[in-house]
């Protein structure tokens, strides 16, 4: 059995209508995280961040 650790980006914008979701696979000492827009801004208005137990 293969346990793989990754962590799942969820983005929702335009009051929910629109998703976008990914898996990563970050660098396990890796802390932080950049949000950038492109194009034009963006405005972060909530973040929920939740430890996975496998």
């Amino acid at each position: 059995m293969t346990f793989e650790k990754f962590a799942v980006i969820e983005v929702y914008t335009d009051d929910y209508r629109t998703a976008v979701t990914n898996n990563i696979y970050p660098d396990p000492a890796s802390i932080n995280m950049d949000v950038f827009a492109t194009g034009d801004q963006a405005n972060l208005i909530s973040i929920d961040i939740w430890k996975l137990c496998l």
